[in-house]
């Protein structure tokens, strides 16, 4: 069979890997979403000029990503990725039409994109790697463990974020599932460590603390309290390392500008004030649903914890995003989902289906200016056959532009998976009986 060789990197394992490195230079080189990469291009400048993360506009996010972009900078460098990009006056119209996906007349070089792809790639295949470790060590089953890590590897909107968007959630789930890997292992300190990098990288994963707290309680029944100590102190540890250079500098409130500039301001009316606050309720019943996961999980007696944990941190992830999400954040949920499809509850291929559908669709909605790279920099694209096809886009369709209409329409699929998957938890708890046993999402 395809996947039962015992070894690591059997024939079909390194199919899968080529396939899927592949697949991703193409996509990282004909489609390039120039608006988040370009960002990533002008903090690189802002490093050679000399200039610190936040010394001058444009770098929004935690120091996190700007350490890793400044040690990108270097191995591009190295590998002679010169151009960065440049500005175009034929598309600073583009600049002016209102989308749902902003536009950019900036447009990043073929080789600043494939170095990023080739970035995100290595991450993608460390995912791999730590999906198949997971479910190899949990479950116990290698032909298992390679399939997960295969659709992990193949999955075509992990391919989508990482090549076409250049965006940096898959580093994120990295360290999430790295801080998993090694609570299963008995490694605190570490854990603590690498899951405050990934909440100061991408906010979400810290709803999933409880769940890993409770993890802690559950196997070390007697002695939970040094082991969770230790874990605090790894996570307290890698905040000041992390943040004590930008507070040195005095830039720690710019550390958190990103997030706190999603705080929305409004009138004072009943409708103001919820517009206001959405965040705010919304991440507090994300909240309560997470402390709820975390008590029931403390309370039963467990025979197979770490199978149930990765049940859980199915569950957890998947309360994240009761709040219809960007595609790119639906990473986080990703490996969760397969090791729970794969290892739990086969019926989760369906909304692992129509999720794949709907978020490849909801990413690659700024079609026409992810081609601006080719188009400006190759001959793969001539500039007008690029205007008539952008000019298509952006037109009007039913009222709205029809980029407008293809992201509705994906981020729509891309929910309906969600709600389809929390729809067949929900109707299996209701079936369950109270006497079972170990806790399954089947």
């Amino acid at each position: 069979m395809f996947f039962d060789d015992g070894r690591t990197i059997c024939k079909g394992i390194a199919a899968v890997i080529i396939i899927g490195i592949v697949l991703r230079l193409v996509v990282g080189y004909f489609l390039t979403y120039n608006y988040d990469v370009y960002h990533w291009a002008l903090t690189i400048s802002n490093f050679e000029a000399g200039n610190g993360l936040y010394d001058v506009a444009g770098y929004y996010y935690s120091p996190v990503w700007g350490y890793i972009l400044a040690v990108f900078a270097q191995f591009s460098e190295l590998f002679g990725v010169g151009l960065l990009g440049e500005r175009f006056p034929e598309l600073l119209f583009t600049e002016d039409i209102d989308v749902m996906f902003r536009n950019s007349a900036f447009v990043t070089a073929p080789a600043l994109n494939i170095a990023v792809t080739v970035m995100m790639t290595v991450f993608d295949l460390i995912n791999m790697y730590i999906v198949f470790g997971i479910v190899r060590d949990v479950f116990g089953d290698i032909r298992k463990a390679k399939i997960c890590a295969s659709i992990w590897f193949l999955c075509p909107f992990v391919i989508a974020v990482g090549a076409a968007g250049g965006m940096f959630d898959t580093i994120s789930v990295t360290l999430t599932l790295l801080s998993v890997y090694l609570l299963i292992k008995d490694h605190e300190l570490l854990a603590g460590m690498l899951f405050t990098s990934a909440v100061l990288l991408k906010f979400f994963p810290v709803f999933l603390i409880f769940l890993l707290i409770a993890y802690i309680i559950v196997k070390h029944r007697d002695e939970w309290r040094p082991r969770l100590a230790k874990a605090v102190i790894g996570a307290a540890a890698m905040a000041v390392i992390i943040l004590i250079p930008q507070m040195m500098q005095g830039h720690l409130m710019d550390c958190f500008a990103f997030l706190l500039s999603r705080a929305t301001t409004g009138g004072d009316s009943i409708i103001d004030i919820l517009v206001r606050y959405e965040g705010i309720i919304i991440f507090s019943i994300i909240t309560v649903i997470q402390i709820y996961l975390s008590i029931r999980f403390v309370k039963k007696d467990r025979k197979e914890v770490d199978r149930d944990f990765m049940t859980y941190m199915f569950l957890g992830a998947l309360a994240i995003f009761v709040n219809p999400a960007s595609p790119q954040y639906v990473l986080l949920l990703t490996p969760f989902l397969i090791i729970a499809m794969i290892n739990r509850d086969r019926r989760l291929i369906i909304p692992f289906a129509v999720l794949c559908i709907g978020t490849t669709i909801f990413e690659l909605t700024p079609l026409a200016m992810d081609l601006t790279s080719i188009a400006f920099y190759t001959d793969f694209l001539p500039i007008g056959s690029w205007l008539s096809f952008f000019d298509m886009f952006s037109g009007e369709l039913a009222g709205m532009s029809p980029i407008d209409l293809w992201a509705i329409v994906g981020g729509a699929i891309q929910y309906s998976a969600v709600v389809i998957a929390i729809a067949l938890v929900m109707k299996q708890l209701l079936s369950k009986s109270p006497s079972q046993g170990t806790e399954q999402v089947s």
